[in-house]
């Protein structure tokens, strides 16, 4: 095992940081359906929720539809 300070990574980092590039544009992002039920909490919402049908409208769609507009296409699994 070495000992040596922090100051010493640093400088390993920074070498890393300079080699950086552009990444490609993203056009399909893949979204695990479960998840996004499980984050959105109709108890939390500001929407009036009674009905599966209402969460699926008021809730998971606006989702969805707010993360088109970064991608050309998501997938829901």
């Amino acid at each position: 095992m070495r000992l040596g300070s922090k100051a010493d990574l640093l400088k390993c980092l920074e070498r890393e940081e300079e080699s950086t590039e552009m990444s490609p544009p993203v056009e399909v992002s893949i979204i695990d359906g479960a998840a996004i039920v499980q984050s959105l909490d109709p108890n939390r919402s500001d929407k009036r929720v009674l009905t599966f049908s209402d969460y699926a409208l008021k809730l998971v769609l606006p989702y969805i539809s707010k993360q088109l507009m970064s991608v050309d296409r998501i997938d829901v699994v």
